[in-house]
């Protein structure tokens, strides 16, 4: 075990692949404010070809039960787009008086986006479209894209 992870080491610092991991994993995440979209409480992003994910932490502005919230509503959305139904839903729009969330699943991707609840359904739709458009943009420093295969 000790051989095999010298190989991985020596061969990861070849291209300083292992020190770009080590910087990339102190960085602290992303904040949602930085996407420069207004409004946004959090996202979580599931890339379904490369089988990673990207989220940001949550605004200043959520509390613990709200997180906690918010995350539980993830789930059952998740729950409800993947199982008990034939046909899966593709899009689900939850509000509630603290917040509101969509969820959208793609062949590509699922992506869950908690929003301030002012904000309406188009301004979702936006701000949803230009968070999709910042991923796409980020996406070889969001996500290991040509990995090395061992």
């Amino acid at each position: 075990m000790t051989q095999c992870r010298e190989n991985v080491c020596r061969d990861l610092a070849i291209d300083d692949a292992l020190q770009r991991l080590e910087d990339a994993a102190a960085q602290r995440a992303l904040h949602p404010h930085e996407l420069g979209v207004t409004g946004l409480l959090q996202l979580y992003y599931r890339h379904k070809t490369l089988i990673q994910h990207f989220g940001t932490r949550f605004a200043d502005t959520v509390d613990d039960a709200q997180q906690r919230r918010i995350i539980n509503t993830y789930k059952r959305l998740r729950l409800h787009m993947t199982k008990g139904t034939q046909k899966p839903l593709r899009i689900i729009y939850y509000k509630s008086d603290a917040d509101t969330v969509l969820a959208w699943q793609s062949s590509t991707f699922e992506l869950y986006v908690a929003v301030v609840p002012s904000i309406s359904v188009k301004g979702i739709i936006r701000l949803v479209n230009s968070v999709l458009e910042w991923i796409k943009q980020e996406e070889d420093h969001l996500f290991v894209v040509n990995a090395p295969s061992y």
